[in-house]
């Protein structure tokens, strides 16, 4: 005998607008803690915007969705991305690279607002245009990108195995970007964090647009080495 569904209760639109001002709330924090320099943090970020964008079955609906902004356009900063480039694409990040370590380190960052910014229609940011292209030319959208982190790699469980084009992305020099150091060849590491941390950028630059009075109690401010540059918010 199939068991009764326990009774739902539906949420009222006051009740669902809260539940975002929360849930960007912690983005928001969570962001704060990686460019603090807690790496880690970065599972919490994908977490945090698959609650947000990403629908997946009746009783898993984003909170994008249950507003009704999923018709919206959200800024998208990626540099502008050429089908018939030879090269690897990452145009939502930037390199930093430290020769004050030993071996030195190629890091990747986040552009922040350094790219410039435009606004595109939600399902084309968040499914369609590519984030990354890989040394195999494999392309991966925004959306395949935050929920391999987050469905596979802590955000809710931890998988056992990795799907094989995230294992590539976040485990190997995906891009093919390397310099040689003293040591040896040295190659680009954290590519998906970025990347990743660059979509919550977005993410929460369009809610501040969209949605400003939700951002009373919600303060995004940016890495320290950009505010110290004078680029503010």
């Amino acid at each position: 005998m199939a068991k009764k569904k326990a009774p739902r209760i539906q949420r009222s639109r006051a009740e669902t607008l809260d539940a975002l001002r929360a849930q960007l709330n912690l983005l928001s924090k969570s962001c704060r803690d990686y460019d603090d320099g807690d790496r880690d943090e970065i599972i919490r970020v994908a977490q945090g915007l698959r609650v947000l964008l990403n629908s997946s079955g009746q009783n898993n609906v984003s909170l994008v969705a249950q507003i009704g902004a999923t018709q919206s356009r959200f800024f998208d900063t990626a540099a502008s991305y050429s089908e018939t480039s030879l090269t690897t694409y990452s145009g939502l990040m930037s390199v930093q690279i430290d020769f004050g370590k030993v071996p030195p380190t190629m890091r990747s960052m986040p552009v922040l607002d350094g790219n410039g910014r435009k606004l595109v229609r939600f399902a084309d940011w968040w499914n369609i245009h590519p984030a990354i292209r890989d040394t195999n030319r494999a392309k991966f959208s925004r959306r395949q990108l935050v929920c391999w982190m987050a469905n596979e790699d802590g955000g809710s469980h931890v998988d056992t195995g990795l799907t094989a084009a995230y294992h590539y992305l976040s485990r190997g020099n995906a891009l093919g970007w390397w310099m040689d150091g003293p040591l040896g060849q040295v190659s680009l590491i954290g590519a998906i964090d970025a990347t990743i941390r660059q979509i919550a950028h977005e993410t929460l630059r369009t809610f501040q647009r969209r949605n400003p009075e939700l951002f009373k109690d919600v303060h995004y401010g940016m890495y320290r080495e950009g505010q110290r540059d004078g680029k503010g918010q």
